[in-house]
């Protein structure tokens, strides 16, 4: 019984921490976006089947995933996502005529 208690107390630190780890994730992705330059002019990406406001930008195991409509040049929007980028270039993404650039418009 002990060995098994022992056992339950261990998964659940476990657990516990996974948990933390991804809502730690979860946060540096937003905030990443929160400090990019793309941010102003980019709005969440809506969808019939998600019709509630989505995040921007979600944590996943490859990396953070940036769901969201840009601005463009004909004052429409295009719809962005863009899967496994590291939190470093989503610091640096810009927005150039509704799609989205490492380093600005080149």
């Amino acid at each position: 019984m002990l060995r098994f208690m022992s056992l339950m107390v261990s998964v659940t630190i476990i657990a516990s921490v996974q948990c933390a780890r991804a809502l730690a994730e979860e946060q540096s992705c937003s905030s990443a976006w929160e400090q990019s330059a793309a941010r102003a002019s980019c709005k969440p990406l809506k969808t019939a089947s998600l019709p509630e406001t989505p995040p921007m930008a979600v944590s996943e195991p490859q990396g953070c995933r940036i769901r969201v409509i840009c601005r463009n040049q004909f004052g429409g929007g295009s719809p962005v996502d863009y899967p496994n980028l590291d939190r470093l270039s989503v610091q640096r993404l810009h927005n150039c005529y509704g799609e989205l650039k490492i380093d600005g418009c080149q």
